[in-house]
């Protein structure tokens, strides 16, 4: 019974640390992406 509720835990966390990872990357893309559109409308002004 110990050992199946390691098992949860362990996929619970990695499963978290996973979606963490995720979501960083997505604001790091939305970072790089509205820096982009700022640089562009600035040549364009």
């Amino acid at each position: 019974m110990k050992r199946s509720k390691n098992v949860r835990k362990m996929k619970a966390v990695e499963k978290a640390i996973a979606k963490n990872e995720k979501y960083a990357e997505k604001s790091s893309k939305t970072e790089s992406k509205k820096s982009r559109t700022q640089s562009a409308k600035l040549l364009y002004d």
